[in-house]
């Protein structure tokens, strides 16, 4: 065990969840002989619903009547390559007994379905309470066939389609009155700018040029079940990428509000005002294809009896954390949340308002009327969050906040003959109460699983044990470890050691880079490190403990999305500083270090790779993109990540012309590729046009430097199908444990990837100038 002196930081076996001794303490007592494989990550069951890919979340779906909840689970069948998927609903009066007595058997609950699928997305999803008896949700077809929306009967089981979509369903709402579905699908473009003798290329993408010439946009049509058949609402639009994730429709089902696009604003919304502000600043140029900062969206009315789709003003909703939308009962008039307000026939100070500050709203289809209710920011406490805003009755809306101080508060506006009054204002309570609360609860070290907590005492047990075969494998255990980089800066990560390990041997050491979040600490923020943080598509972290090799789930200096220069710079530092640190600790061995990156965290890796000093052995690079000249030109029509972006952020303004050539050249990794000793290996997952990384691996095949792109030809950013999940992390496990330790797996079927990796070891050693450490140890 190592002490703070050495940098680790240790918790014990169960540092987190002492109710999880049972499952720790095993290990403690006698380590089973097993160690970790990649089958046992993608066999692992997971928590689907309440949904867990992006972020932790306890949103449990509880009937109205709070008297029924109900969990999502699924995990990967390595038999028949599908996810297997179980819908089951627990009784919350059992839940309570459970927590509130000791000795009290866990209920089972009831399973209401089973069903697999092999799918990009999960095969279930959007569970939703229709009344107490009732669940609907969007399933998939077990052979591939498009999302429909369903429901279900919790008392006979009886499951009913309620939609006939051809394509698949991106969003839905039904209307508990008529039973109306009002949904969005995906739809080719029906335009084709290709059709002719000759075409000018203008703002499209490489993609569009290539392999996708029949979807020039992710395009997607509206569409409501009516009497038993699905009517298309409206002309398809387009989407740019974004998917329409929320519909939200009236009780009688005759109107529906959701989400585009923004197209035809005012000017005020896109360019800076007299003194340099703008509630949309950096919005997208369509001419010239620059990179948004904001992809400006704006409400639209779907009007089902007219069949049309249109705006509901012009003017654009503010940010993806403020939105939705709440019909009054009447079903005449909506709230519209986090919305600016058009600014035609405003005073001067009411314009600069609308364009600063966006609103909690009340629109009136019909007379096309709009007026502010309540502003959707606080100003008396700017960090509130605003968690729910409900039209109550036809002349009252009910908001409620989370204060900064963690309070929530309800605040009450009703109609006035001069506009909305704020009326009132209590502390919000919970819309049922309940005696029980549930908790989805993991570390670094334990795996997900779901807690009862009684609220009346705090007593809380483990309702779930998910995963039981991982009583019979060899962990490797799990320390926080804290190290200072060259500047001085504290980082802080999660070390996965070994199962067998000796603290008389120096390991190779594997970097994880994180491609979610902000700064913070790797380890108490982390997901179960089996495979990775929130993504678990490259990132294998037992498993490549269980081969011999030391991981670091390294904190992410990318607090939003892309990627800043200085971020990669940070990244470099603190890989260099970890390595630093290790290898004083005597736990490493310098010269055996790899590094991964997954998306946007694979353009540092490229910039570690090129411009540290270091020697890395070997890195995996997944589907991110690059910063070399073709990835740079790649980028070109496309608005994320952009020339523009990648011009102003990640180059600092450099730019391959003009006074900014020299330091385009100085930071562009094609360049600099002959500082690269590493095995470095490309994954591009669904290979759908040119890869972005294309210019670097064909320079460093013709430098005769190990390097191997790998194509899954059906995956997905975040890999969810189980065979994708297998072949990319066991094919950068084999990788590394090769590069960095030499060893090879006895196996006929995966014989023809070692041929290939030693004859580009080979090649690389036949290298005068080579440093790679395994041509020194050949």
């Amino acid at each position: 065990m190592f002490d703070r002196t050495r940098g680790f930081v240790s918790y014990g076996a169960c540092w987190l969840l002492p109710v999880l001794a049972g499952f720790c303490a095993q290990g403690a007592a006698a380590q089973p002989a097993v160690p970790v494989q990649v089958r046992d990550s993608v066999a692992m069951t997971r928590i689907a619903e309440p949904d867990q890919r992006f972020r932790a979340s306890n949103d449990f779906k509880y009937s109205p009547d709070g008297s029924r909840v109900v969990v999502v689970t699924y995990k990967g069948n390595l038999d028949t390559w599908r996810n297997d998927y179980e819908m089951k609903m627990f009784d919350v009066d059992e839940l309570h007994a459970f927590a509130s007595e000791p000795g009290r058997p866990a209920p089972s609950g009831e399973i209401l379905a089973e069903f697999s699928a092999a799918s990009n997305d999960h095969s279930v999803r959007d569970v939703v309470w229709i009344d107490d008896e009732t669940l609907r949700f969007v399933q998939e077809g077990a052979n591939g066939e498009a999302a429909q929306v369903y429901s279900i009967d919790v008392e006979s089981g009886v499951a009913s389609q309620l939609t006939r979509a051809s394509a698949e369903i991106e969003s839905y709402a039904l209307a508990p009155d008529t039973g109306r579905v009002v949904y969005a699908a995906a739809t080719a473009d029906a335009s084709d700018p290709f059709a002719g003798p000759s075409f000018v290329i203008g703002n499209r993408n490489i993609t569009q040029l290539t392999f996708a010439r029949e979807n020039i946009l992710d395009a997607y049509q509206f569409y409501a079940s009516l009497d038993g058949a699905d009517v298309p609402i409206g002309e398809p639009f387009g989407m740019n990428g974004a998917s329409p994730r929320d519909i939200w429709i009236s009780p009688d089902g005759r109107r529906a509000i959701s989400l585009k696009i923004a197209a035809d604003l005012a000017p005020e919304w896109t360019v800076p005002d007299a003194e340099g502000r703008s509630a949309m600043l950096n919005a997208f140029d369509d001419y010239f294809m620059q990179f948004p900062r904001t992809q400006l969206e704006q409400y639209v009315l779907i009007d089902v009896d007219r069949e049309v789709v249109r705006p509901v003003f012009a003017a654009p909703k503010t940010s993806s954390r403020l939105k939705g939308a709440s019909w009054f009962p009447d079903g005449e008039r909506v709230v519209l949340v986090g919305t600016h307000l058009p600014l035609d026939g405003v005073s001067s100070d009411e314009r600069s308002k609308r364009i600063a500050t966006p609103a909690i709203a009340e629109f009136d289809p019909q007379s096309g009327r709009v007026s502010r209710i309540a502003d959707a920011v606080r100003g008396d406490d700017p960090r509130a969050r605003l968690l729910d805003v409900s039209a109550a009755s036809n002349d009252r809306v009910d908001v409620t906040w989370r204060a900064s101080d963690g309070t929530a508060v309800r605040r009450v506006y009703e109609m006035a003959a001069d506009g909305w009054r704020m009326t009132g204002e209590s502390e919000a309570a919970p819309t049922v109460a309940r005696d029980v609360r549930l908790e989805i609860r993991q570390s670094a070290l334990t795996p997900p699983d779901i807690f009862v907590i009684d609220e009346s005492t705090g007593a809380e047990r483990r309702l779930t044990n998910f995963n039981p075969q991982f009583e019979d494998l060899a962990f490797g255990r799990v320390e926080k470890f804290e190290w200072k980089d060259s500047q001085d800066r504290d980082w802080k990560g999660a070390i996965v050691f070994p199962p067998d390990y000796d603290d008389a041997v120096r390991y190779p050491l594997v970097i994880q880079t994180t491609a979610e979040g902000g700064d913070g600490d790797a380890f108490e923020a982390a997901d179960f490190l089996i495979d990775g943080p929130v993504y678990s598509s490259a990132y294998a972290a037992q498993s490549y403990a269980g081969r011999g090799m030391i991981v670091l789930q390294a904190p992410n200096p990318f607090p939003s999305r892309g990627a800043l220069l200085s971020q990669l710079e940070d990244t470099q530092l603190l890989i260099e500083g970890a390595v630093d640190a290790l290898d004083a600790s005597g736990v490493i061995d310098r010269r055996r270090v790899a590094l991964i990156g997954f998306s946007n965290t694979c353009v540092a890796v490229w910039h570690t790779l090129t411009h540290s000093d270091y020697g890395f052995a070997a890195a995996i690079v997944a589907d991110g993109y690059s910063i070399s000249h073709w990835g740079y030109a790649w980028t070109h029509g496309i608005r994320a990540p952009g020339m523009t972006y990648i011009d102003e952020f990640v180059m600092d303004g450099a730019t391959p012309w003009g006074e900014g050539l020299d330091d385009y050249v100085a930071l562009n990794p094609a360049f600099h590729l002959d500082n690269v000793e590493a095995a470095v290996r490309i994954e591009d997952y669904n290979f759908d046009s040119p890869p972005m990384d294309w210019d670097l691996y064909a320079i460093m095949r013709r430098m005769h430097r190990p390097v191997e792109y790998a194509v899954l030809n059906d995956g997905a950013h975040n890999n969810l199908k189980p065979r994708e999940r297998f072949l990319s992390q066991q094919g950068n496990v084999d990788w590394l444990a090769f590069w960095l330790t030499g060893a090879e797996v006895d196996s006929g079927e995966r014989a023809s990837q070692y041929e290939r990796w030693r004859r580009l070891r080979d090649l690389n050693c036949a290298r005068e100038d080579s440093k790679s450490w395994f041509c020194d140890a050949g």
